[in-house]
């Protein structure tokens, strides 16, 4: 496999597993009004939450 294929597929991985927690319990820590967001925005949050992982990561630590 290609080098930059394989570093893409880590990349996203990691993210999906970010965004799981994040559109779960790490989203509130950012905002307080994420609290009673329902589940279909929590849904759109997910494609984001991936893409942009390592800057919500940091904005949450």
């Amino acid at each position: 496999m290609n080098i930059v294929l394989i570093i893409v597929l880590i990349y996203i991985i990691i993210g999906l597993i970010f965004a799981v927690f994040f559109v779960s319990k790490g989203a509130t820590k950012i905002d307080d009004s994420a609290k009673n967001i329902n589940w279909k925005l929590k849904l759109m949050l997910l494609p984001a939450s991936i893409a942009f992982w390592p800057i919500l990561l940091k904005k949450m630590l």
